[in-house]
C-alpha cells in the first residue's frame, strides 16, 4: 500500500510544473477572449427622470355668485358748521404767512491767521504741491512703514497756518520728517458761500519702503 502511494505522489510531483503552466495558459487564453469578445463599454451620464405632476382640480358645477351689499341710505337733515372757533388749531383761526426771498446774504467774515475761531466751510481745501519727506535712513534700514495723521489748519490763502500730529504709527523721526513737509504745502483753501476761509482738516500720509 505504501510503495503504490508514494508512486502516485512521485508521478503528481512530477506532473505538478506542466500541470501549472497548462493551467496559466488557459486562463490566459480565457481572458484575452474575454476582452476581444466582449462588447465595448460605454458611458453615458446619469439623468434624473422628470415627473410629471398632473394636479386635478375639482371644479364645481355650479358658480354661485353673492347678492351685493344693502345700500346704506344717507343721513337726513341739513349739515351744520363744525368749526370750533376755540379751537387753535382751526384753519380759519391761522393767520396767513408771508415768503419772503432774500438776495442779498452778506459774506461770511474772514478769519486772520492770528484767530483761533472756527468757521464753517461748504468746499473742502484741496492740496495743490506736497514735497515728499525724505525717509529716515535707520526707519529705512530696521523696515518699518506706517501711517502718521496730521491735524492741518489751512487759512485763506491757502498756506498751512499750523499741523500737528494727531495719530501715529511711526517713529518720531519718521513724522518729524512728514511734519516738515507739510508746513511747506499749498492747498487751494476752503470756501464758504464762495468766499476763501480758513479751515481744519486732518490728512494721512503713508510711509512705504516699496
Amino acid at each position: 500500500m505504501l510503495p503504490r502511494a508514494v508512486a502516485k505522489f512521485t508521478r503528481f510531483k512530477d506532473s505538478y510544473p506542466k500541470t501549472v503552466r497548462r493551467a496559466v495558459f488557459v486562463a490566459a487564453v480565457f481572458h484575452l477572449l474575454l476582452f476581444v469578445l466582449a462588447p465595448p463599454f460605454t458611458f453615458k451620464p446619469y439623468t434624473v427622470k422628470a415627473e410629471t405632476v398632473i394636479e386635478v382640480v375639482d371644479i364645481p358645477s355650479e358658480i354661485v355668485i353673492p347678492s351685493p351689499p344693502e345700500e346704506i341710505p344717507w343721513p337726513s337733515g341739513k349739515f351744520t358748521d363744525l368749526d370750533d372757533p376755540d379751537d387753535p388749531d382751526d384753519p380759519d383761526d391761522v393767520p396767513p404767512t408771508t415768503l419772503k426771498f432774500v438776495d442779498d446774504v452778506p459774506a461770511p467774515p474772514t478769519v486772520s491767521a492770528s484767530s483761533n475761531g472756527f468757521i464753517a466751510f461748504d468746499e473742502l481745501p484741496e492740496l495743490l504741491s506736497f514735497d515728499k519727506p525724505a525717509y529716515p535712513e535707520l526707519a529705512r534700514e530696521a523696515g518699518i512703514e506706517g501711517m502718521v495723521v496730521f491735524k492741518v489748519t489751512v487759512g485763506a490763502d491757502g498756506t498751512v497756518l499750523d499741523a500737528l500730529v494727531h495719530t501715529s504709527d511711526v517713529t518720531d523721526a519718521m513724522a518729524l520728517a512728514a511734519l516738515e513737509s507739510l508746513k511747506r504745502a499749498r492747498f487751494k483753501p476752503a470756501r464758504q458761500r464762495h468766499e476763501p476761509v480758513k479751515a481744519i482738516v486732518y490728512m494721512p500720509y503713508q510711509f512705504r519702503l516699496r
